[in-house]
Parts: structure tokens; C-alpha cells; sequence
């Protein structure tokens, strides 16, 4: 469930620079449904409620147990899944899928028992020129 009245952040240029914003529910909505296309997190949009004013949204998804993956696996998974990673950011991006995504630390992802690896709370995002530009200088690409 969200915090009321909050939504994730966004990654936006500003000035032709990358800066992260308050997202939107809509923004959330598409993030949570990307997210679920590019890596088949099953996590389920299940309503809205109002609370103090504000909504919040109500999601569900599997429960994963496991431990931390090194930097050098969450790399390899992504490179896998067709990303490339912005130098040293922990962002990754792919011009295929036209997608970005932020926050890819070790705290966002876990390893299961049989050895894959989940991303959870990653940022995915739809990229156009401008921010595909932005996501590639990051790696001096």
C-alpha cells in the first residue's frame, strides 16, 4: 500500500538534466504495469482507498525470500533481459524497448533459492529522445 497521497518518484529532465519528481497515480499505475511486462513480477493493482484526504493504492504480489544479489549479478540479470547499464548509475536502459530504469541498487532486488533474481521497487519508465539521451550520457554513451 502507498503512503497517502504519494506515488513513487519519476525520473524527468530539467534543464536538460535528470532529476527525480513526485509521480503521479497514473505514473504509478504504468510503472507497476511495466514493471510486471519486462519481468513478470505478477503484482496486482487491487483498488483505491481514501485515507485522511488522500488516496492510496492497494497493490499484491508474491512473496519472494532470499538475499541480496552483488552488483555484478543485478548487471548480468539486466544485461540479460536486454539493458544496458549509464556507466557506473545504477540505471539501465534499453533503445529496443525505448525504456529506462532508475534505482537499480542492491537494496531493490533479491536472489531466490534457486539462484534468480527479482527486482522490486526498480523504476521503470517509457523514454523518449530526450531522456534516452539523457539515461546514455550518464555511461558516456
Amino acid at each position: 500500500m502507498t503512503v497517502p497521497g504519494s506515488y513513487g518518484r519519476i525520473p524527468r529532465l530539467v534543464e536538460g538534466r535528470l532529476r527525480m519528481r513526485p509521480g503521479s497515480i497514473l505514473e504509478y499505475l504504468d510503472r507497476l504495469a511495466l514493471s510486471d511486462l519486462l519481468f513478470g513480477d505478477n503484482q496486482f493493482f487491487l483498488g483505491a482507498v481514501e485515507d485522511g484526504g488522500s488516496l492510496r493504492i492497494l497493490t499484491e504480489q508474491p512473496v519472494v525470500v532470499g538475499e541480496r544479489p552483488s552488483l555484478g549479478e543485478i548487471s548480468h540479470f539486466m544485461r540479460c533481459a536486454g539493458f544496458t547499464q549509464a556507466g557506473a548509475e545504477p540505471v539501465f536502459f534499453s533503445e529496443q524497448y525505448r525504456v529506462a530504469i532508475f534505482d537499480c541498487h542492491q537494496g531493490n532486488f533479491l536472489r531466490g533459492a534457486t539462484g534468480q533474481i527479482f527486482p522490486f521497487d526498480v523504476i521503470p519508465v517509457r523514454a523518449d529522445e530526450n531522456l534516452m539521451g539523457a539515461v546514455k550520457a550518464l555511461g558516456g554513451h
